[in-house]
């Protein structure tokens, strides 16, 4: 007889015996090999009858033994004797008995945590052992997770034992991760289903990486910011790189390992892309933040225009030096070209007259006439103290005149000066 732990049960008897004879006792034993009932002092094994294990009905020949909530203890083989008199005491024992097979249906512990891939196939596996009969057994797998079931049996013994061994496949995702799979058997004659549960560690790269800055708003120079960097991740995050991308694309690597990163003072020079590149063991991402501070407005002026603007006031003042030392020279060229065309000096004998006259030739040609000109003549006196110098002005009016004006009129417009001058 096959029957569940903890089942009640029926050992079903009944005996006779000749009706010259008379009943006296009976009881049950159970017997320690299991082909057979005889024994010689079978009184020794005696079942002691309690509420767990008493006869049914002891009249009219009715033998069954009744067990309540069986257990494993409760297996092996049982024998019934009855004794009767009316003459000679005899013995009357069951030849074969009732062998009792009691399964204790065990499920196989999962891990505490089941270690999976995101979109990877992963599986379970359970064990049951000690089941009757097998197919009366019914599997369920992590309520909620499609998956693919696969169920063998395997018979154990001729006790008649039976082990399941059930699998199931499935493709974990992140929503499955930390969640709890539990694996039900359930029994037409288990009083209460047998559960065993881990929970999915469903592990998988960065994802949803974030950063942001503080304070909010908007960012000034001098400004004191925190760039911090949050993602979602299975494992934990190993490692953070801070990058500044630089208007080539080319990527500049700040100094911080932590999912933080502070500008104490910025200046317009820190405006621009900010990366936050994050690691855990299954893989890398990363997210870009823009930062943009403001600042009063400047004039700047390019390095190389800069010393372009330089040269060019320089060669500005050379030129101008240059030209203005031209101008000097052509004015003292000038001034002695006239002296050298001046009239020669004459030097009077009168040592107590003497005088210098300057005079206009009036013997000029039209053409001249028109020109200004100054003529100087100096007479030195050696005896004298007294030098004089006479000095004759072409009127600016006689350019306006005609080549037909008389010399009379162009000499009354003439200036003379007579200017003394005494020895030192």
């Amino acid at each position: 007889m096959h029957v569940l732990n903890g089942q009640d049960i029926h050992l079903d008897c009944n005996f006779s015996f000749p009706d010259d004879l008379h009943y006296e006792s009976s009881f049950w034993f159970k017997h320690e090999q299991k082909t057979q009932c005889h024994l010689n002092n079978p009184e020794r094994l005696m079942l002691k009858y309690d509420d767990r294990r008493h006869f049914l009905n002891r009249s009219s020949k009715d033998c069954t033994l009744g067990i309540k909530n069986v257990s494993t203890d409760d297996a092996g083989r049982y024998c019934f004797r009855f004794i009767t008199d009316g003459g000679p005491k005899k013995v009357w024992t069951g030849q074969h008995g009732l062998q009792l097979f009691v399964h204790a249906p065990q499920i196989s512990n999962l891990p505490a945590s089941l270690t999976l891939r995101d979109s990877i196939q992963g599986s379970i596996n359970i064990l049951v052992s000690d089941v009757y009969p097998e197919n009366a057994a019914q599997i369920e797998f992590c309520d909620g997770i499609p998956g693919e079931k696969i169920v063998n049996t395997t018979k154990k013994g001729q006790d008649g034992n039976f082990t399941i061994n059930a699998t199931v496949y499935f493709t974990a995702a992140i929503s499955h991760n930390q969640k709890k799979c539990t694996c039900k058997v359930t029994h037409a004659n288990l009083a209460h289903p047998l559960f065993t549960s881990t929970i999915l560690d469903v592990q998988y790269e960065p994802r949803n990486v974030s950063i942001s800055v503080n304070p909010q708003g908007i960012i000034k120079e001098g400004d004191a910011i925190t760039l911090s960097c949050t993602a979602d991740a299975n494992p934990a995050i190993t490692s953070y790189t801070w990058q500044k991308i630089l208007e080539t694309g080319s990527f500049y690597n700040l100094s911080s390992n932590k999912n933080h990163f502070k500008l104490s003072s910025v200046s317009q020079a820190d405006s621009g892309n900010y990366s936050c590149k994050v690691m855990n063991a299954i893989g890398v991402n990363k997210a870009v933040q823009c930062i943009n501070v403001q600042y009063s407005p400047s004039i700047a002026i390019p390095v190389g225009l800069g010393v372009l603007f330089i040269i060019l006031i320089t060669v500005a003042v050379i030129l101008k030096f240059v030209s203005r030392r031209k101008k000097d020279k052509n004015k003292q060229a000038s001034a002695v070209e006239d002296f050298k065309q001046a009239p020669v000096v004459e030097k009077s004998s009168n040592s107590q007259d003497e005088h210098a006259m300057v005079s206009k030739k009036k013997q000029q040609s039209p053409s001249t006439q028109n020109q200004d000109k100054v003529y100087a003549n100096v007479s030195e006196s050696h005896g004298s103290e007294l030098v004089y110098c006479q000095v004759v002005f072409a009127d600016q009016a006689a350019k306006k005149k005609t080549d037909m004006q008389n010399e009379d009129a162009l000499a009354g417009t003439s200036e003379y000066a007579t200017v003394a001058f005494k020895n030192s």
